[in-house]
């Protein structure tokens, strides 16, 4: 997912995939949203835009561009200077040309209210990544490297602050990574644009109703008896007389389910029953054994 707003576009991206945007909301020249982050994580900043701005300005164009000064839990961390329809990337916290990664982090706390207090100002913008975009030309190279201020804080907070249980910006082990700088003249003394990136945990923010619950797994099937010879008799009211053999006897027990019926058609059916069990009684062989020899002892 991208943030856009005239033109220009941001995202994080963690694990080289651009992370899922919640709540997104504009506001005149800012445009925000909710982002789940993940502890341990690295991530960075994307930008790019459609070059629609280009023809705002004489040639060359390559002379015209946008600067990006990138805020983390409050502080400054990074400023890049791009071209137009170019994309720019913000992997970390610079200090010359040493680069730290920026990294997803637990909060420490303490209720030592003389290292912490919960009405600190400082940890306001906790849990907040903000972009603030400016149009520029470039009209030479740096003889310096971009300065930052000292940046975020990584001391603990009061357990009884809201931000307690959340996340910060911290930053990973520092990598060589040499600068390019430049000289511009910003034409916008104000931020054009702000992208403001909101993260949280999950559980927080489905908490909070931004991120959609799970659906819940459907129950387990329920193996239920099967019907009864009265049930399925029942099932088959209005539809005649229902028969069912009794599998102990020869057929000649016989169970019926009606209320279409009056006594004497049941009657009727009794009577035809059991003349077919006379007949088939009648039918069945004899059988015959041997006369017993006579033994006369007189």
């Amino acid at each position: 997912m991208v943030l856009r707003l005239h033109g220009y576009g941001a995202w994080v991206e963690s694990d080289g995939k651009p992370l899922e945007e919640y709540a997104v909301e504009i506001k005149g020249n800012v445009i925000s949203c909710y982002i789940c982050s993940e502890e341990g994580k690295e991530f960075a900043l994307n930008f790019d835009d459609d070059g629609s701005h280009l023809r705002q300005f004489p040639a060359p164009f390559e002379t015209y561009g946008r600067v990006v000064k990138i805020k983390m839990d409050g502080p400054d961390v990074d400023c890049l200077w791009g071209e137009f329809m170019g994309e720019l990337k913000s992997r970390g916290m610079r200090v010359g040309d040493i680069l730290r990664p920026y990294v997803f982090a637990p909060i420490d706390t303490t209720d030592d209210d003389d290292v912490a207090t919960r009405d600190d100002p400082n940890i306001e913008h906790i849990g907040t990544i903000q972009v603030e975009l400016m149009r520029a030309a470039r009209i030479g190279p740096g003889v310096i490297g971009y300065q930052r201020g000292p940046g975020p804080s990584a001391g603990p907070i009061h357990e009884r602050s809201k931000k307690a249980g959340s996340h910060r910006v911290a930053f990973g082990e520092a990598v060589y990574k040499p600068q390019n700088p430049v000289r511009v003249h910003y034409i916008d003394q104000n931020p054009l644009l702000i992208f403001r990136f909101l993260y949280r945990k999950r559980d927080i923010l489905k908490a909070q109703g931004i991120l959609p619950q799970s659906p819940s797994p459907p129950p387990p099937p329920v193996n239920l008896p099967g019907p009864s010879v009265k049930d399925k008799g029942l099932r088959n009211k209005g539809k005649g007389v229902k028969r069912e053999r009794d599998e102990d006897g020869d057929g000649g027990l016989i169970e019926v389910f009606s209320d279409n019926e009056d006594i004497e058609t049941l009657q009727d059916e009794l009577k035809r029953i059991q003349d077919r069990i006379a007949r088939k009684k009648a039918k069945k062989p004899v059988k015959r054994e041997p006369a017993d020899d006579i033994i006369d002892l007189t």
